[in-house]
């Protein structure tokens, strides 16, 4: 009560010159492949990187994970890892997003530079990746493919949603500045001096609570054909 509401627009922003902006409008919204489907509304927890000694930590100072939605910074772990671990300590879902102080480029002059006047992710920027542990095509693990349609030994997306290869809560990435605006938003004990924002960041807190955030992630389960790709590396 008393506070905005915030929709996140899930899109990077282009830039003065971008020659992809025509196409800007053609990208689908950030997502992370093979995230649990589902849909949750729940208070935030923030959980640093993600690590299990963060939620160790979290423990320790009395809050409860379960049923939350986790927010954590891209650092120290893979997102997949970072998905998981707040699975196995019983959070709803999980926001993952990329914090400044690790991702944000160096003060210039006052100013922040970013992309493209240096390599530093921009406020908007968001690192996608994928939740699915393992490599290739989840449907058939340690054995070959086939193309969509063709009859080949596949998991069933039951069986493949109930394998440990899968994350199995939604989970979303989202850029900087849409991290900022929840922690803004958070309340409970201030998060130690290592789990702070960087200069001008607002005070981190771990909540629970006050924000509450609402995700709904579905997955459309479609399979399609992917080209063979094949590369060569040559060592002289």
């Amino acid at each position: 009560p008393g506070r905005p509401n915030n929709v996140f627009p899930l899109v990077q922003e282009t830039y003065p010159g971008d020659p992809y902006a025509e196409a800007a409008a053609e990208v689908v919204p950030t997502y992370f492949a093979y995230s649990g489907s589902g849909s949750v509304t729940a208070e935030v927890v923030y959980a640093n990187y993600g690590d299990r000694k963060d939620y160790a930590y979290l423990a320790s100072r009395g809050v409860d994970v379960a049923g939350k939605v986790v927010l954590a910074r891209y650092g120290d772990i893979h997102c997949e890892d970072m998905v998981r671990n707040a699975r196995d300590a019983g959070a709803a879902a999980a926001i993952i997003y990329t914090d400044a102080k690790d991702f944000g480029g160096p003060a210039a002059k006052g100013k922040q530079k970013w992309f493209p006047n240096t390599r530093w992710l921009p406020p908007s920027g968001v690192q996608v990746g994928t939740l699915y542990y393992g490599n290739g095509d989840p449907t058939t693990p340690m054995w070959p493919s086939c193309a969509a349609g063709e009859d080949c030994e596949r998991l069933s997306m039951e069986e493949l949603d109930a394998s440990e290869a899968m994350p199995g809560i939604p989970a979303l990435p989202v850029s900087g500045r849409d991290g900022e605006t929840i922690q803004k938003a958070m309340g409970g004990g201030v998060a130690p001096p290592e789990w702070q924002g960087g200069e001008g960041a607002p005070v981190y807190r771990i909540g629970p609570g006050p924000a509450v955030l609402n995700l709904t992630y579905i997955v459309s389960g479609a399979q399609h054909s992917a080209p063979r790709i094949m590369g060569y590396a040559l060592f002289v």
